[in-house]
């Protein structure tokens, strides 16, 4: 039996993620409106969680974080080192390295 939970939304209270590891775009089906859900996928000390993004502003930040992480764990062993704190200050994103 499977229990669904209730997927989290990214806060904008600091909080630290872990590593980007995904990024994913829930189907619409109205093509003349933008896609409402987004979410992200974090390796958070070995344990992989999902929250919901927000905003288009920060998938965007998130996304150029996940093209880091790609194109570092392509050119080493390494995990790569978009390890991300995720916070809103004065209505900007800001995601950072800790």
């Amino acid at each position: 039996m499977n229990i669904l939970r209730k997927i989290p939304t990214i806060h904008e209270e600091e909080k630290f993620y872990g590593y980007i590891i995904g990024l994913a775009i829930e189907p619409n089906g109205d093509h003349d409106i933008p896609p409402h859900k987004m979410y992200a996928s974090f390796d958070n000390r070995g344990v992989i969680e999902i929250w919901m993004v927000p905003d288009i502003q920060l998938f965007q930040m998130l996304a150029e974080r996940l093209c880091i992480m790609a194109f570092e764990r392509n050119v080493s062993d390494t995990c790569g080192s978009q390890k991300l704190y995720i916070e809103k200050k004065n209505g900007q994103w800001n995601v950072d390295l800790p």
